[in-house]
């Protein structure tokens, strides 16, 4: 197990840290579901090296590291 910290901007309190022993993108999405945290229609960068997680088979990090979530689509102007 290792600890990620989950920088959300969509979520009322934006950094959270969690628990995993996930090794693709897509353990780690079921873990963090688990947990109660969406990642749907969201982007997931990997802070540590800007790497975006886009397909469910990448592998994560095998330390500790900071994963950044943030809508896909972004609502602005009219």
């Amino acid at each position: 197990m290792r600890s990620i910290t989950i920088v959300n901007t969509q979520s009322a309190d934006q950094m959270s840290t969690y628990s995993s022993s996930a090794n693709t993108w897509a353990d780690l999405k079921k873990d963090l579901k688990k947990q109660g945290m969406s990642t749907e229609d969201m982007s997931a960068i990997i802070g540590e090296t800007d790497q975006e997680l886009k397909s469910e088979l990448e592998t994560i990090p095998e330390g500790e590291f900071t994963l950044f979530l943030s809508p896909q689509k972004v609502k602005s102007g009219n």
